[in-house]
């Protein structure tokens, strides 16, 4: 394993402002650039084609490499977006792209359990967002930020003993913001 580390809308005028005219040509002109912006820039990275410096030029240094011993490779990348994902890139033993995948996708969640070790459960699910240890239970509590299967934000749990090993799994709808409510 190697670890890699304009206008402001405050309700003042001034002078005639643009009239009828002079917004349809300021809307004319966004529809011409908009119509001449490419929606995709960016090509799809293309198993079998692209390789490790395909992927570090687009996503930068992963957090995280894991190296097998049959030459494949997998790089993490943790809290892209909304920090609700882990982008998991695997290479084959050429360094060509075999796959990718969000690593906190809801069938990977599912497959999680009572009996995995702590270790196996980091590499499945990537870096946790939050760690706590509880001196009275022993435990450890690791938890990752998710978006569950209908898009809202929530939180996957996962209990350890002191030995490492998962008791529980849970995942709990994320609270609402304590200044909206």
């Amino acid at each position: 394993m190697a670890i890699v580390v304009s206008a402001r809308r405050d309700g003042t005028r001034s002078g005639r402002g643009f009239g009828t005219v002079g917004r349809g040509l300021a809307l004319s002109g966004l529809v011409l650039v908009a119509a001449g912006c490419d929606l995709n820039p960016v090509p799809p990275l293309v198993p079998g084609i692209a390789t490790e410096a395909d992927v570090r030029a687009r996503y930068g240094v992963p957090e995280i490499i894991w190296e097998e011993t049959d030459g494949t490779r997998e790089y993490q990348y943790r809290s892209l977006g909304d920090h609700t994902e882990t982008r998991r890139i695997v290479f084959g033993p050429g360094g060509r792209l075999h796959g990718e995948e969000n690593a906190l996708a809801p069938e990977r969640l599912a497959k999680v359990g009572p009996g995995w070790r702590i270790d196996d459960v980091r590499r499945w699910l990537g870096q946790p967002s939050e760690s706590m240890f509880f001196v009275l239970s022993d435990t450890r509590l690791w938890r990752w930020r998710i978006r569950d299967r209908h898009g809202a934000a929530a939180w996957f749990e996962a209990v350890f003993d002191a030995n490492g090993t998962l008791l529980e799994r849970s995942q709990v709808p994320e609270a609402p913001d304590a200044d909206s409510v």
